[in-house]
């Protein structure tokens, strides 16, 4: 039986506006891919151990795959990404691993992570998207 991908979206970074099934989705699958720039840097990571901290989930006990996301207007380098990323997703769902794709703010709203979700679930693959609070909503609650 293959896994299911859950595009997870962690909010604006604060951890604390994680929703209550994003965190029950992460907390669960075994296998966690998380957006990293060119330089490394993997914000969503961050934020994830910090709402974590405390929960008694830890992500020792999980695989965290990297996934390279360029910011580019590059059309070609970013379908050759997206097209990676399905790729790289669909061998761990075809071992019947549940894969969460984390990304900041919201899956739904100017997210990379949509486009990978589209692949996976054009391929045949089943898909599910956890909305977060995206920064804007978030800005508008706090003013």
């Amino acid at each position: 039986m293959k896994g299911t991908l859950y595009c997870v979206g962690v909010g604006p970074g604060d951890p604390e506006l994680l929703t209550l099934k994003a965190l029950k989705i992460i907390r669960t699958c075994p296998v966690l891919a998380v957006p990293q720039s060119r330089t490394g840097v993997v914000t969503a990571q961050g934020i994830l151990l910090k709402a974590l901290d405390g929960c008694g989930v830890s992500l020792e006990d999980k695989t965290v795959i990297a996934m390279d996301f360029p910011m580019t207007r590059d059309d070609q380098v970013l379908q050759g990404a997206h097209e990676k990323a399905a790729r790289r997703l669909q061998d761990e769902l075809d071992q019947g691993h549940d894969v969460c794709l984390i990304t900041l703010g919201c899956p739904t709203v100017y997210a990379t992570s949509i486009y990978v979700h589209r692949l996976v679930h054009e391929a045949g693959y089943d898909t599910e998207i956890v909305p977060g609070v995206p920064s804007f909503c978030a800005v508008a609650a706090k003013l």
